[in-house]
């Protein structure tokens, strides 16, 4: 790229200069043949002048529009475009940019993180499990739980009950089934008490197991219904 540029700088001022040379031969050398006629010397150098003078105005017109047209050219460029196209730059700087652009590509690939690699109790980066703690996901049914009841019977959960008695007591009211509520009870625990983070198949089990729960919450609400109104009913009669 240096040595281009010294190139281009060194041959365009030396065509310059022989450019400006031999207008200055050419120039003494009209004026000296005209200098010989001593009759019509100063017609001579009268044209000779004005025809000089004409070239010189002719010059500066033809390079300032040429400045000009180019600034306007590139003022009118889109801020957004990015001249960066092999026909826009030369095919050394378009060279430099593509490699470049192809390094900056696999340093970003090579630093993202490998699919197979996971924080242990957290879902994988992409996944529909991504950013969520298993562990703390899993403390927060027995929320999800206690309003689904609540919405369901109006049973609200006293504050002193732990979630063995609570399940325990839906057990009795007949909304969830006993061996899935054991199970629920010993996945949360478990989740909720272990030392060890919560892998992503267990998550995704016990996940399967709340949602079999509040299906069971949901469906069960018109017997449990039935049997209130049966016991006042009976409370009536006696």
């Amino acid at each position: 790229m240096l040595l281009m540029k010294i190139l281009y700088t060194t041959s365009f001022i030396f065509f310059a200069l022989i450019t400006v040379a031999a207008l200055f031969l050419s120039a003494a050398d009209v004026i000296l043949e005209a200098w010989k006629d001593e009759t019509k010397r100063i017609e001579y150098l009268t044209i000779i002048a004005v025809a000089y003078l004409l070239l010189g105005f002719l010059a500066v017109t033809i390079g300032l529009s040429r400045l000009f047209t180019t600034r306007k050219t590139l003022n009118n460029i889109p801020k957004s475009y990015v001249p960066i196209r092999e026909e826009d730059i030369p095919r050394s700087v378009h060279s430099y940019i593509t490699k470049s652009l192809a390094d900056i590509c696999c340093i970003a690939l090579a630093s993202q993180p490998s699919q197979d690699t996971t924080q242990p109790g957290w879902g994988r980066p992409g996944t529909s499990l991504a950013n969520i703690h298993f562990k703390t996901s899993i403390r927060q049914t027995a929320v999800i739980i206690e309003q689904a009841v609540q919405k369901s019977t109006s049973i609200v959960r006293h504050p002193s009950m732990t979630i063995q008695r609570y399940i325990d007591y839906l057990v009795e009211c007949r909304l969830i089934d006993k061996r899935i509520g054991r199970l629920y009870v010993e996945g949360y625990e478990k989740a909720r008490f272990s030392e060890e983070e919560t892998g992503e198949e267990h998550y995704k089990e016990f996940m399967r197991l709340v949602a079999v729960l509040l299906r069971m919450i949901r469906k069960n609400e018109v017997y449990y219904k039935s049997e209130i109104k049966e016991d006042e009913s009976n409370l009536e009669v006696r």
